[in-house]
């Protein structure tokens, strides 16, 4: 029977949900909190002059998990996970394993480089070696999606 917003059977079908479809929550969450939190941040730069110091750490930490979310959420749809199969390779984990820190620890270096003064020694050289890591992390993603 029809109850208004849906079919009754909307509450009793079997769960359809993937883990994929948790992790894809879990970065609009992630995203959502990022903007609350920058705009906190704005705030209080445009009320007092200077920025708060605690909303900007917390938005750096909720910016690195939010990457982070993406990056494995992006990987596991591009290996074929929880839509093709459900369990990765060897192979498949060993670039998991290799490229997710690598990524982040290149986001982390991001946030700092970015929160240092471009006039700073070697700022350029070191912007550059990141997003070089960053292309070489996505680079090493996409080889086991192109050649499985």
């Amino acid at each position: 029977a029809w109850d208004g917003c849906g079919s009754r059977s909307w509450f009793t079908t079997p769960k359809t949900s993937s883990r994929s479809n948790y992790l894809m929550a879990a970065l609009v969450c992630a995203k959502f909190l990022a903007s609350i939190l920058h705009s906190i941040d704005y705030y209080f730069i445009s009320a007092h002059g200077t920025p708060e110091e605690a909303w900007a750490i917390l938005w750096y930490i909720i910016h690195l998990v939010r990457g982070m979310l993406l990056f494995i959420s992006l990987a596991l749809i591009g290996m074929g996970f929880a839509f093709v199969k459900h369990v990765l390779s060897a192979n498949e984990k060993l670039v998991l394993m290799t490229v997710v820190p690598l990524q982040i620890i290149a986001n982390v270096a991001y946030v700092i480089i970015d929160s240092s003064e471009e006039a700073e020694f070697n700022y350029g050289t070191w912007k550059k070696i990141l997003i070089f890591v960053d292309l070489l992390c996505c680079g090493a993603i996409i080889f086991p999606v192109m050649c499985p």
